[in-house]
């Protein structure tokens, strides 16, 4: 059923955007963190990426976060002398992470991350429509006219008595006939 096909899609890209949110995470954590010595590098900036492939046995395209990139732009330098990690002019180098565009991509991350809950939650409510149609078709049977009684069918139990009473060639709850009409 395509139904459960989008919520498996849906819920691969729940997984990757949880994936990438947690690396955006880890950019802003380490935003100002240095080197301990000048001959180190500071923390560099990790870029995730998507990747998308077909699951043969749902027979549908499911996204999963591919490999994680480093940004290979350069690092900003901030003149401390006092640093351990200062090189002999008194600069020390610091991450390559912008937190606005940090902030940025996990606003856009955690967006992505709603719309694919939606589209579960919207799929689960069909869903629940569609299992609840016979329950709805039944509490739809009205009345049941004939041999002098009123017979108003309102729930499954209801219906199986009045089968029961046609089976057993009772009058029971219905009119003993077991044929209900609307």
């Amino acid at each position: 059923m395509d139904l459960i096909k989008s919520l498996f899609v849906s819920a691969s890209g729940l997984k990757a955007q949880n994936g990438r949110m947690r690396i955006i995470a880890e950019n802003i954590a380490n935003a100002n963190s240095t080197a301990r010595t000048p001959e180190e590098e500071p923390y560099r900036r990790k870029i995730p990426t998507f990747k998308s492939h077909f699951d043969k046995e749902l027979g549908a395209e499911k996204v999963e976060l591919g490999k994680v990139a480093e940004d290979s732009s350069d690092f900003k330098s901030t003149y401390m002398p006092g640093h351990p990690a200062a090189d002999e002019k008194g600069y020390v180098l610091q991450p390559n992470v912008n937190t606005l565009i940090e902030t940025t991509d996990m606003r856009e991350a955690q967006r992505s991350y709603e719309a694919n809950l939606n589209v579960i939650e919207s799929t689960r409510r069909m869903l629940q429509r569609t299992i609840d149609i016979p329950a709805g078709v039944i509490r739809g049977l009205t009345t049941e006219r004939g041999r002098g009684s009123d017979h108003t069918v309102y729930c499954k139990q209801c219906l199986s008595d009045c089968c029961q009473a046609a089976a057993a060639g009772t009058r029971g709850r219905g009119n003993g006939t077991g044929s209900l009409s609307r």
